[in-house]
This record gives structure tokens, sequence and C-alpha cells, in this order.
């Protein structure tokens, strides 16, 4: 399936004659640089600092994810082939809750022993909170409100008649260990159909008002019931992100650098930090206008956000192919973002495409430099040839993959010698 780009994610670039070739870049904003004589833009976007795993723990622990029954990222997939406007009322909702989330299969194992083997986990949940204090057991949390219960502990002991925060959480973490070690023991005892077993649990309301308690706890990332749930649920969003992308054109890459803006969001805004960002150094402006954010605050002269209004483009660049100058550049960009904002990666746009090719890092400099060198210039000629002359061009790079082949393992059978 052909996928589709925005427009203003295609960027068009010279090859040394006016026919331009095309190379896609999500942004969120777009900077100018000015280096000597040289406009450099800039693509930006937020990215989490950690991993999408701690990224996703914070965001339940933010505002959207106060409630766990409500779907934490609506707004980060819409539904195949819909227009999107600004207005968020006409954004429809990818999944509106955790139960339209899990995906719709075939279960492994019979109705009725999945309900058996839940009610045989809320039990065991809820005798072991009975043990520490919890006298409702697990349907304490449906409703959000819980009673302290470490003043059973020593109940003839004044001080502990008030129990502090730091304390319960610590406690119901520990207690989590005990939870979830119930919980696997059932689940290993049911053999096959594990999955549904925890997807009944995960949309279970008594069992998700524990984990929201739990998640809301001090250090709770290193509860295993959190992490479990952090895993369910990310394993659940990648299958619907996969099912999106089936149905329609939507670009892969795009879509995910889009979800980890908006989880980078959350993060930097519960921890009250500047955002962390990526940034992509696309390569000069050699045609176009470049109109200034005149609500950029950290405008200066060799500095500066494009306009929100410009048109991606409208725009003709050209790649920093120097190594000195991709070296000076780089280190420019760096220097001069990193004053006012936070950085997590920077890269030219070139280096994204070989970050696809894992194998090519581990050849020798001499044969990476030629196979790279290959490949980028069949992705530079591939938007303007014809099927027939595509079709020769693909023969000829699989010659000189061979080609390649053959040096290295020449180069290495010398080498051993």
């Amino acid at each position: 399936m052909e996928r589709i780009v925005d427009p203003k994610y295609r960027f068009a670039f010279s090859f040394r004659t006016d026919q331009p070739y095309y190379r896609k870049c999500y942004w969120e904003n777009l900077y100018v640089f000015t280096y000597g004589t040289d406009r450099v833009l800039v693509a930006t976007r937020v990215v989490p600092f950690t991993s999408l795993h701690e990224a996703l723990y914070t965001a339940f622990k933010g505002q959207r994810g106060n409630t766990l029954t409500q779907h934490l990222l609506p707004e980060a997939i819409q539904q195949p082939h819909l227009n999107v406007f600004n207005n968020k009322s006409q954004v429809q909702i990818f999944a509106d809750n955790i139960s339209a989330l899990v995906p719709e299969q075939n279960a492994e194992l019979p109705e009725e022993l999945i309900e058996k083997k839940e009610a045989e986990i809320e039990e065991a949940a809820s005798r072991i909170m009975i043990r520490q204090g919890i006298e409702g057991g697990l349907g304490s949390f449906a409703s959000g409100e819980t009673t302290p219960f470490l003043a059973r502990d020593e109940p003839d002991d004044p001080s502990r008649s008030i129990v502090r925060e730091d304390d319960e959480d610590a406690a119901l973490i520990q207690m989590s260990v005990q939870i979830d070690a119930a919980i696997k023991k059932h689940i290993r005892e049911s053999g096959e159909g594990a999955f549904d077993i925890a997807a009944r649990l995960y949309t279970n309301p008594r069992y998700l008002g524990f984990v929201r308690r739990l998640i809301n706890a001090k250090g709770s990332y290193t509860s295993p019931v959190v992490r479990d749930f952090l895993k369910f649920y990310a394993r659940c969003f990648n299958i619907k992100i996969s099912e999106h992308l089936r149905q329609s054109k939507d670009d892969p890459d795009i879509l995910h650098q889009r979800i980890e803006s908006l989880l980078g969001r959350e993060k930097g805004g519960r921890y009250h930090y500047l955002n962390y960002h990526d940034l992509t150094i696309l390569g000069r402006v050699v045609k176009g206008e470049l109109e200034p954010d005149p609500d950029d605050p950290d405008k200066t002269t060799h500095c500066f956000k494009l306009s929100n209004t410009i048109d991606a483009q409208t725009l003709r660049l050209s790649e920093i192919h120097d190594p000195v100058q991709r070296f000076a550049i780089r280190k420019f960009v760096e220097h001069t973002f990193n004053a006012r904002h936070n950085i997590k990666n920077i890269q030219y746009i070139d280096e994204i495409s070989r970050r696809k090719i894992p194998f090519v890092q581990h050849l020798p400099d001499p044969i990476e430099r030629a196979l790279r060198s290959g490949i980028e210039t069949l992705e530079n000629y591939l938007d303007h040839l014809e099927p027939q002359m595509l079709q020769i061009a693909i023969g000829a790079l699989l010659l000189s993959l061979l080609g390649v082949v053959a040096l290295a393992l020449g180069t290495f059978i010398g080498l051993a010698r």
C-alpha cells in the first residue's frame, strides 16, 4: 500500500540539476540558523527524555491519566481517511476507554474458565489486601476511596493512629509484589489464554481502581503490577496502531513520532522541566521566503522560528555533505538551540535513513561509504524515474550489493590470513 505523507512533512532538495528530490521529516517547529552566509533549516519536535514505557507511566500520573477507564491518547491517531481539523470537537476519538483499546480476538479459553480465573484472581488479591488492613479488599478501590490500613500493624501504638501518605504508598507497593505473584500463579495454572485473562483483569473496574491508586503512589514504577499494566497497555496500543495502519494510508514513521511528541509533552509537564527536543538539520535554504514567527520570544540575529503560515513546499533546500561544515554547523546549531531548550538528539536528514540499515555500520569504512553513497544516489532519483528505468535501477543496485558482499568477503578473508 502506498503511504500518504502530509505535504508539510515533505521537503524539496536540489541535486546538481534543477530536478528536485524529496525527503520526509516530521516536525512541530521549523527554525532557521544563520551560519556565515548560509541559512540552515532545522526541524524540531518534542520527544520523551526517557524510555517510552516510563513516559507512558508519567502520562498516567498526569491530568489525562487520572482516570484509567478513559483512554489516555485519544488524539494520537484518527480513524482511516478522517479529515482532521484544529477544532478538537471535529477529531474523532480513536478509543474512548481501555475496554475499547483491548483488541477483539477469538478467546483461547472458554468464557466460563476465564470468568472463573478472573474471580479467583480477585479473591486472591482481596485476601492479601484484607491481611494488610483493607477491609473491603479489591472492592475498596472501585470508588477511588480507601481507608488507612497501616494502623492495624500496631494498634496499641498511638503514633500509628495517624498514617503518613508516604508510609501508605510504600505499603501499597510492597503489597503489590504479593498480589503480582498471586496473579501470575493463577495465570500460569490456566495454561494457554494468558492474554485473555489479563484483558479481562485490566478492564475490570475494581482492579483498575487499585492500579490507578498504585500508579499515583510515590515510586510506583518499581511495582511489578504497574510495570505489567504498562506492558499490557503498550501492547494493546501497538496492536491498535497496526490495525489503523493496515486500514489507512498513514505513514507509520510520522504516526509514531506524533505519539512520541505527545508523551514527551506529558512527561515534561508533569515534572515541570523544559521539553526535550529531537533536531533534524535539513540543509541550506537556496530558495523560498523565510518569515519569522512574530511571537517567538527567543528570536536572535542568528536563530529564529519560522511562522506557522510558511508552506514547506515553497522552500528549496540543499543538503550539507562536506564533513568539516557538517561538524561545524551541527555544533553551532546544538550550542545555539541548547541555550534556551533541552536537546536529546540532533542529526542530519540523511542520517535518519542510515539508521534503517543496521548492518551497514559493521562493514569496513570504505565499503560502508560506498554502499551508503549508492543507496543515497538511488533515493535521489527514485522520485522521477520511469517504471522501466526503476526496474533497471533496482537490478543495478542488486548487482552493486553482490559486488559489495564479494568485496567484503575478500577483505575479511584477507584480514583473517
